[in-house]
């Protein structure tokens, strides 16, 4: 996962270079492997975990703001490395570039404008949230604190389990967003309408591709698709 980003991000930066931390990931992964036993408990593995990263090392994550002119800095998991700071998806990919090496069972989440980790062995599940020093919350705390509406269930993306290829979509939102920032309209539309294919339920994906396309071709956004899937579920 750390490798498809740095490809992604070189896109943006092609000055980047990610062989350092790429082996910083390896070699904290390493240290991780001597302190976890695969006889640990979840719980235990997910402590061990939190308390290497985000408190020895010190990472940390903040909410994702819009706003944020680094945003996509802070997103990009191997510009964080060495740097500490990042904001929740950039922490919570670097949390599941670790667990993709150590083999452990650990899924991005996603909330409106917010990302966390999960483990996930199929009988016990952690929520881990990379903001909050890996603090555990239960479902119920999203669905309130991000006003999620009622039906959102009936998307099939918030506060689920998702899969290594709309994690990656959740990047490619964020690098359309950089790119329209820059006036660079063509290759945001192309960002967007990527993400849309390979996360075909985001909802502020498609919102975003539809939104941001309409000052581009005069309004064409409901052939895109974009608009109605974010709106209902938000609670208002």
């Amino acid at each position: 996962m750390a490798t498809a980003i740095m490809i992604l991000y070189r896109e943006w930066d092609p000055s980047f270079d990610a062989t350092g931390p790429l082996q910083e990931i390896d070699r904290m992964a390493l240290q991780l492997e001597l302190r976890i036993s695969p006889d640990d408990s979840p719980e235990r593995t997910v402590n061990l975990i939190n308390r290497y990263l985000l408190r020895e090392n010190a990472y940390f994550g903040t909410s994702l703001d819009p706003a944020d002119p680094e945003k996509l800095q802070k997103s990009a998991v191997l510009c964080l490395v060495g740097n500490k700071e990042g904001n929740c998806l950039g922490v919570s990919l670097l949390y599941l570039a670790l667990g993709e090496r150590l083999g452990l069972p650990f899924y991005g989440v996603a909330a409106p404008e917010h990302v966390f980790v999960r483990y996930d062995d199929g009988a016990k599940r952690i929520n881990v949230d990379t903001t909050e020093k890996g603090r555990e919350y239960k479902d119920s705390h999203y669905e309130k604190n991000f006003m999620l509406h009622s039906t959102y269930g009936d998307y099939d993306f918030y506060l689920r389990s998702l899969t290594k290829r709309e994690i990656i979509g959740l990047f490619l939102s964020n690098l359309g967003i950089a790119y329209y920032e820059k006036g660079m309209y063509d290759q945001a539309i192309g960002r967007y309408r990527k993400a849309v294919e390979i996360s075909p339920n985001h909802p502020e994906a498609h919102f975003t591709l539809g939104y941001q396309s309409k000052p581009i071709w005069g309004g064409c956004t409901c052939r895109l698709g974009g608009w109605g899937r974010l709106l209902p579920l938000r609670a208002l």
